[in-house]
């Protein structure tokens, strides 16, 4: 009797860790902010995915969610920000260099590589919700593109990666070096 309620602790404490181990793997981020008609989101990673969706309002919905095996989650920063001019600024920013993200992408000095050659494999998961009329400019070198029921301009921008982008108002310029892109759009730019 005694040997099967050990069995039985030690089972149950083996279901136990995988579990701990996967909450510890998951770090999100959320934020919300308004923005007018007109205005631009947006959004910038080096690694992971970006997705778009539809919102009803005139509320942007950030949500990120860090991901890793190996990586520290606490080496990247994510930010979303209102600029001067009323435009949304998102950006997954990885520590190690004096790195800068703005409206036109990423700039940094220093010599190290953007994951500081730890094997940091932390990737950023966005999904945002794009309200009616708000243009959208999102760039990632790592990762997919998709973006659903927009309905102005859309510009979609990866280095590894495919893009599926449609807009019902705007045209899409969508560009990868490595991967599928398919576009459905009022205009094609």
């Amino acid at each position: 009797m005694r040997t099967l309620q050990l069995m039985a602790a030690g089972a149950a404490l083996a279901l136990a860790i995988p579990t701990a181990n996967a909450q510890e793997r998951d770090d999100s981020f959320k934020w919300t902010g308004g923005i007018e008609a007109g205005r631009t989101v947006y959004a910038r990673n080096l690694n992971g995915a970006i997705r778009v969706e539809s919102a009803t309002g005139t509320t942007v919905d950030v949500r990120a969610v860090k991901q890793w095996c190996r990586g520290d989650p606490k080496d990247v920063t994510i930010t979303a920000e209102k600029t001067s001019r009323g435009d949304i600024l998102v950006c997954a920013i990885w520590e190690g260099r004096e790195t800068r993200c703005d409206e036109d992408g990423y700039s940094s000095r220093g010599g190290d590589s953007w994951f500081r050659g730890r094997d940091n494999d932390v990737s950023v998961e966005f999904t945002i919700l794009l309200p009616k009329g708000v243009r959208l400019d999102a760039s990632t070198v790592n990762g997919a593109l998709g973006v659903a029921g927009a309905t102005a301009a859309v510009k979609a921008h990866t280095v590894n990666g495919s893009i599926e982008a449609a807009s019902a108002g705007g045209p899409v310029i969508a560009k990868t070096v490595n991967g599928s892109i398919r576009v459905r759009a009022a205009t094609v730019g």
